[in-house]
């Protein structure tokens, strides 16, 4: 810490910074208390023109249930399959404070709180914008206590679902301008409701199938529906000595239906000998293919 001072009445403050160090690389930050919440500025260079330096701050205001004045400008799922173990879910939702005032958790209410689908696993938030420490869950909710500035800032959730899920219902929690899930190819059929298909998009050697709405209203529901993993493919091997032997087993049946009884007719021997050694041929051919 270089320095610490306080404001005066016009919120004015300074600084001397130390001398330049040439030989380094320097970076400094400001930040200020006001009203309980800290804020920050840009960041300064020692190499920086002198002149003035603003950090803005606002009035907080507490919010009370159902009176936020948040909105979602997107809100981004990534279902990616994982074989055996259900669907990792990767989410960005950006929030939006449309007010002129910091909002700050009211009595016994987060700052904000939304829905995530239930019966997950494995919930994690990423490093960004709000803190994971700021973040908790509870079931399929979660609770935000951080304050939220005006203008936008952003959360980053990671999940998964249980393998032996097959659905699951998202609700819209707030007004959302984007909401947008990707299904990285390939994976089990997915059906959506209350989101419409929107194609496919790839990047980076990557497939996904979007679906998509826009002005999404509190109280919408959205649905996605899959259907369980499919079975391994057969092994093209264990096919090809499987079609050998159902045709030498059909060619068999053939021949002695078309045969009167006890009644050997000349090659018989010969076309028996050979019946017996092409299982065994195909079998050695299977075997060396390994």
């Amino acid at each position: 810490v270089v320095g610490t001072t306080r404001s005066g009445p016009r919120g004015a403050f300074e600084f001397t910074l130390p001398p330049r160090d040439t030989a380094d690389f320097t970076v400094y930050f400001t930040t200020v208390d006001y009203l309980g919440v800290r804020y920050f500025g840009p960041s300064l260079h020692p190499g920086d023109p002198a002149e003035n330096y603003t950090i803005e701050v606002y009035d907080t205001t507490a919010v009370n249930a159902g009176a936020s004045g948040l909105r979602l400008v997107r809100r981004e799922l990534i279902l990616l399959p994982e074989e055996g173990r259900g669907w990792e879910v990767n989410e960005i939702l950006q929030i939006r404070n449309q007010g002129r005032s910091t909002l700050v958790p009211g009595a016994g209410v987060a700052t904000w709180e939304f829905s995530i689908p239930p019966g997950v696993t494995d919930f994690e938030v990423g490093e960004g914008e709000i803190a994971p420490g700021d973040v908790s869950r509870m079931e399929q909710r979660v609770f935000v206590t951080a304050p939220l500035q005006p203008g936008t800032r952003e959360i980053f959730l990671r999940y998964r679902l249980p393998a032996g899920e097959r659905s699951f219902e998202l609700p819209v929690d707030l007004p959302t301008e984007n909401l947008n899930v990707y299904v990285r190819q390939p994976s089990p059929a997915v059906e959506a409701s209350g989101l419409a298909a929107a194609g496919t998009i790839s990047g980076e050697g990557e497939s996904f199938v979007r679906y998509t709405a826009t002005d999404a209203a509190p109280g919408r529901m959205v649905r996605l529906e899959w259907q369980a993993p499919r079975s391994a493919p057969l092994d093209p091997r264990v096919a090809a000595v499987s079609l050998v032997l159902l045709v030498l087993a059909l060619g068999a049946v053939a021949a002695l239906r078309r045969r009167p009884p006890n009644s050997p007719r000349p090659g018989d021997a010969e076309a028996l000998a050979a019946a017996r050694n092409e299982p065994e041929a195909a079998a050695a051919g299977r075997g060396s293919a390994l």
